[in-house]
């Protein structure tokens, strides 16, 4: 009987040692961005969607199939709306569909970020020199502000789009 209570003993000594899970410390790496990255840091305060569009060297124009949607949950509370280019695309243009929905309040830019691998750039007060409205919205530079304006007899689309200052940028965050 003494026997069999010192093999049980044992047996449970080690299994619990044996079962011990040795503690591996592992340096995690952040990964590089092999696509661009563009973020609109932007108070917008209805619930909307912002959408993207763009071209580079083989797009000769913008289209629904060379976009991305992100939708917007309103708030008087800045925040960041990130889009992540395809790796194959070196942007030439861009274009920002400023909301769908009519009755929308103006929508304020703080700021306009591109990021490539460890590169990146921000245009903080400066953003509209990148891009320029179309005729449904109006910008004005002492608040960051555009205002959607309503055009008769036009389907409703305000966007603004790039400059051709912003290819230059897009460049430069291609240059080793």
């Amino acid at each position: 009987m003494r026997v069999n209570y010192i093999l049980a003993s044992l047996l449970s000594m080690f299994l619990m040692t044996s079962c011990k899970e040795e503690k591996k410390s592992e340096v995690v790496e952040e990964p590089k961005l092999n696509n661009i990255q563009v973020s609109l840091d932007l108070i917008i305060k209805k619930d909307d969607s912002l959408q993207i569009f763009y071209k580079d060297q083989a797009i000769p124009s913008f289209g629904e199939e060379n976009s991305i949607i992100i939708p917007v949950k309103g708030s008087t509370q800045k925040q960041e709306v990130v889009f992540n280019l395809p790796e194959e695309i070196t942007p030439t243009e861009l274009r920002f569909d400023i909301g769908n929905k009519e009755g929308q309040d103006p929508v304020v830019i703080n700021n306009f970020i591109m990021k490539y691998k460890d590169k990146f750039y921000s245009a903080k007060d400066s953003t509209m020199i990148y891009f320029a409205p179309n005729d449904q919205l109006i910008y004005d530079a002492s608040s960051k502000t555009l205002t959607h304006k309503s055009m008769a007899g036009q389907p409703y689309d305000p966007f603004i789009y790039s400059t051709p200052i912003l290819e230059k940028q897009v460049k430069n965050l291609f240059k080793k």
